[in-house]
Parts: structure tokens; C-alpha cells; sequence
């Protein structure tokens, strides 16, 4: 299941994809994420959408999803973040 995390390490369902193929549209994961994606990949192998100028806007550091993903040390996550099933992301 497509779950978006939230800063404060709620998870709530992602929307449903609306492409006719059952992936996400640009401008949908735009809106989820809240501005430019970035896509990364998450240790189970889904892809993690968030927010490419999310730093750079001062987003709220995303402790959870940080830790799903796994970064270099130092590094983290803000903003709200798309966990999602590579086949959502064609």
C-alpha cells in the first residue's frame, strides 16, 4: 500500500494514481509532495518521492520516513514523503 508520511511520523494512504496505467502523474506528485520530486529508492525497493527544494524551503525534518529510507550520515529527509510501488512510478 502507497502510504505518505508526514513530519510528525503519522502515515496516512496515498491517493489512489490517477493515470489510466495506475501510475502517479507529475502533477500529482507534485501536489503530494508540495512542490519539484526527487525520487529516491527505499531499502524494500519502493520509491520514495519528496520534495527536491524541500531543505531549501525550510520543511520540517522527517525523522520516520529518514530512518525507512536510510541515508548517508548526516543526511535526512523533510516535507511529507511518498512511499510507493515502483510500478506507481511509470
Amino acid at each position: 500500500m502507497d502510504v505518505i508520511v508526514r513530519p510528525d511520523g503519522t502515515e496516512i494512504p496515498a491517493p489512489e494514481p490517477e493515470k489510466e496505467d495506475g501510475s502517479y502523474s507529475l502533477e500529482q506528485l507534485n501536489e503530494i509532495v508540495g512542490g519539484y520530486i526527487q525520487i529516491l529508492e527505499a531499502h524494500d525497493g519502493r520509491c520514495v518521492v519528496i520534495n527536491e527544494e524541500g531543505k531549501l524551503e525550510n520543511l520540517e525534518p522527517n525523522v520516520r520516513a529518514t530512518a525507512m529510507v536510510g541515508l548517508f550520515p548526516g543526511d535526512y529527509l523533510v516535507g511529507d514523503v511518498l512511499f510507493c510501488d515502483q510500478k506507481h512510478m511509470k
